[in-house]
């Protein structure tokens, strides 16, 4: 990822390695998080911290503001996380800024689950870029509900750079896959439809899918967004078509996005639940 004038930041496939068992501290002081002295890299170098600090299979929402700070709650098949990102933009450029000591907890009351993120930073061009993760302490599991009722809790100590903040977003559930049953033939001429079983009803809850290809990892086709009321969509046929044949896998999103403004900084908090499945894609 060029972090100068980029589009859209997209995960696909996150990969994760060096993964260690942790156990997930509680109660109502941060545990300690990790922070490894400053290294110096290229973008190259800030693109993979970046990834690999994402739960692998993490895909942002298609209508996520790039230039918003993102304090994400994110489960992967049943693999929690949480990420957080200050972008601050000036002159075309993106820097991942500083925002001192991040937390994230489950709760609106009494902290049940306190948690510090890792703080990663790398020296790039001279500039000092920051990406923040649990994933480093706690490769294995957060203790994040993704229930649809818990809220997860975020704060930052801020920064001259960023603001101290304290928010939260409610969760999601992870969704249940209907259809294509896994391992599914997938015909790259027709569209998909996939499909949900826990549909619910809040209008501030979203869906969306995507086919990535396992021959060749730089090809999917995606699905346009759609309220998780809805209970279906449609991966196109005119994406799948330019895929090749062979294994592919099915990945069905589910979020919650909620936009802020503090002291003149976009703020997205995301709850983000995620399930994956094999299928194979045929003519």
């Amino acid at each position: 990822m060029n972090l100068q004038r980029q589009g859209r930041w997209r995960v696909w496939p996150v990969l994760l390695a060096g993964v260690v068992a942790a156990l997930v501290g509680c109660g109502k002081s941060p545990t300690t998080p990790t922070q490894p002295a400053i290294r110096t890299g290229t973008f190259n170098d800030l693109t993979a911290m970046i990834s690999t600090s994402f739960p692998p299979g993490t895909q942002l929402p298609t209508n996520l503001d790039t230039t918003a700070n993102i304090l994400a709650g994110i489960n992967v098949d049943g693999l929690s996380g949480s990420v957080a990102l200050f972008p601050i933009l000036s002159s075309g450029f993106i820097t991942l800024s500083d925002a001192g000591t991040v937390t994230v907890r489950t709760g609106l009351g009494p902290a049940k689950s306190l948690t510090a993120l890792d703080r990663l930073q790398l020296n790039v061009a001279a500039t000092i870029q920051t990406v923040y993760t649990t994933l480093i302490s706690h490769p294995i599991n957060l203790a994040l509900a993704f229930d649809g009722t818990t809220y997860h809790a975020f704060t930052t100590s801020g920064t001259g750079a960023v603001p101290a903040m304290n928010d939260s977003v409610k969760s999601v559930t992870l969704p249940t896959i209907s259809a294509p049953s896994s391992g599914a033939n997938v015909s790259r001429a027709a569209d998909l439809s996939v499909s949900w079983a826990d549909a619910g009803t809040d209008s501030t809850v979203y869906m969306m899918a995507f086919v990535g290809s396992l021959v060749d990892t730089t090809k999917f086709a995606a699905a346009a967004l759609t309220r998780d009321s809805n209970g279906s969509l449609n991966v196109p046929s005119a994406q799948l078509s330019l895929m090749p044949n062979g294994t592919g896998e099915l990945v069905l999103v589910r979020f919650r996005l909620v936009r802020r403004d503090l002291a003149g900084r976009k703020i997205d908090l995301i709850s983000e639940a995620v399930r994956r499945r094999p299928v194979v894609l045929v003519n």
